[in-house]
């Protein structure tokens, strides 16, 4: 991949237009009464669980560790906090071009940088693409960027080309906020100030809020940009992600009124609710929880008939995973675990709101993964497995971002299991490279995504992490089409053929979809719209309003 300035060209009249100008606008954060506001606090604070890695340099954030840089940067595409679809940002629209794969993004003018780093402009975008892959560059979207991009084209500061090596229907999310990644940073900034230092501070951006400081495994703070903001005025001066392991530490300090937002798990929300505190959900589902089989990985992933890397997992009987569902009462653990609010989740990651939702996985639910333990025990039986052959399971010890009660699950779900007659073995992985090599470990996940990031992160060879999860060979060979076909009408037949070979092959052990929820106090806080549908979930902080 290159950066290659061009002059400046017209639009061809024949260019297909995805968005353009007339596309819908953010929506505006919820009016709170007329006027300006003076909030009863001047930094916000929000309790939240820590992320597993802390850095400055966005090319060493991945997914799951990026977000909490998010307050102070921007995209070229934004997603809507109401409706979780994609709207324009930091571009004015996109169009593709006559080659059938890359796309023309017009940029928008007069955004300015933190600092006395002017404004935003194409050679910024494309210092971004450019950080995002160097070769030391970390995340889930690192390879698709390498497999995808050619180059950036500088058109004009208010115009640039992103050339595609083949058409890829997924590509807009990789350059919204829907996938980290290519957050916008002032190119002059790190031209002097060079790479950023954990007491430097990350690159200037140009979100509504600047950085302040942080102290690396306890907070990262921020402060309202000391100018009108271009997009949105946020109420509170500061705002801070105070990092508390512990759900009942932030239960505690939210009602010592040290902090004023915290994430809880359902039985300490209900106690909170009780106080009188409030708790505000995320606008667009996306947060859901399952269990991931860890095994039977290709060692040519190209060659459906090749050998697993470490052949003879139990798990590589599709009876023993369906076993492991059918052992697993939903009903029972949604109530004493989810506060009965969790949605089942009956195809992973798949919803009705979403592209190929098919009703017969539904119907077809209660006999294919519904809770039965004597088929579970038959099924096992089978399999090979009894009494005199307990079957053996490792299942990881891992703390999952933003749900606070995995620990509680983790538990639940192995004693299921031992009562379908298994063996249960709960391991805690010192390493990324035992990771690597499991091969019959059962990891349970929470997580917010895309459809198409969901199944690439969590079982495919189209992305690095997709070669530590069990393969489906025919479902890559589906999602390879679906990324390459721009044709909506096509696309949704092609999901509903990758859904229903995932469903059939029990790729995953589906559990629930949870509403994501904040715990605020109202005296303070008074609303929040936010997707709560992005990974590490509290997002679009600057649409937090203040109690009048």
């Amino acid at each position: 991949m290159h950066i290659a300035p061009i002059r400046a060209v017209a639009l061809s009249a024949g260019l297909l237009t995805l968005w353009g100008c007339a596309a819908p606008q953010p929506a505006a954060a919820p009016a709170a009464g007329a006027g300006p506001v003076t909030p009863k606090v001047n930094r916000l604070v929000l309790a939240v669980e820590p992320t597993t890695a802390e850095s400055n340099v966005l090319r060493q954030l991945s997914t799951t560790t990026a977000w909490p840089i998010f307050p102070m940067y921007e995209w070229l595409i934004e997603v809507d906090p109401a409706t979780g679809k994609n709207v324009p940002m930091l571009s004015t629209g996109w169009k593709l071009e006559p080659d059938g794969a890359s796309y023309r993004f017009s940029l928008r003018s007069g955004v300015r940088f933190h600092g006395d780093f002017g404004d935003f402009s194409a050679q910024d975008f494309a210092a971004a693409v450019a950080e995002k892959t160097k070769p030391d560059a970390q995340g889930q979207s690192v390879a698709y960027w390498r497999q995808l991009l050619d180059k950036v084209e500088v058109v004009t500061p208010q115009e640039t080309v992103l050339r595609l090596k083949r058409p890829d229907s997924q590509f807009l999310d990789y350059v919204s906020r829907q996938i980290p990644g290519t957050e916008v940073f002032s190119k002059a900034a790190m031209d002097k100030l060079g790479e950023p230092t954990p007491a430097s501070g990350p690159l200037p951006g140009t979100g509504s809020y600047q950085f302040k400081e942080r102290q690396i495994g306890q907070y990262i703070r921020y402060e309202r940009a000391p100018y009108k903001h271009w997009r949105v005025q946020p109420d509170f001066p500061e705002v801070e992600f105070r990092w508390m392991k512990e759900a009942s530490t932030r239960m505690a300090s939210l009602l010592a009124g040290e902090v004023q937002m915290a994430s809880l798990p359902t039985d300490l929300q209900k106690q909170a609710e009780s106080r009188g505190y409030t708790s505000l959900p995320g606008k667009v589902p996306g947060f859901r929880v399952f269990v991931d089989f860890r095994c039977c990985v290709l060692s040519d992933p190209k060659n459906a008939k090749s050998p697993f890397v470490q052949p003879g997992s139990p798990l590589e009987d599709k009876r023993v995973r369906k076993a492991l569902s059918k052992a697993v009462n939903l009903e029972e653990l949604n109530k004493g675990l989810f506060g009965g609010k969790g949605e089942i989740m009956y195809n992973n990651p798949f919803h009705p709101t979403r592209p190929g939702w098919n009703p017969d996985w539904q119907k077809q639910f209660a006999a294919e993964y519904g809770y039965d333990v004597a088929a579970a025990k038959s099924l096992l039986a089978d399999a090979g497995f009894g009494p005199g052959n307990p079957l053996k399971v490792n299942s990881v010890i891992a703390q999952t971002q933003g749900f606070s009660a995995s620990g509680d699950v983790i538990d639940a779900l192995a004693n299921y299991w031992r009562l379908a007659g298994l063996t249960v073995e709960l391991v805690t992985p010192p390493s990324q490279q035992v990771q690597d090599s499991y091969q019959n470990h059962v990891v349970f996940r929470s997580t917010s995504s895309t459809l198409w990031g969901g199944i690439v992160n969590f079982g495919s060879n189209l992305a690095s992490s997709g070669r530590q999860v069990m393969n489906v060979y025919e479902a890559d060979e589906v999602l390879t089409e679906v990324g390459r076909t721009l044709d909506e009408t096509k696309i949704e037949p092609l999901w509903k053929k990758e859904g229903d070979i995932l469903f059939d092959a029990h790729k995953f052990l589906p559990l629930f979809w949870l509403p994501v929820e904040i715990v605020v106090d109202p005296k303070v806080v008074s609303g929040w719209l936010y997707p709560g549908s992005l990974t590490g979930n509290w997002t679009h902080l600057e649409h937090i309003k203040a109690t009048r």
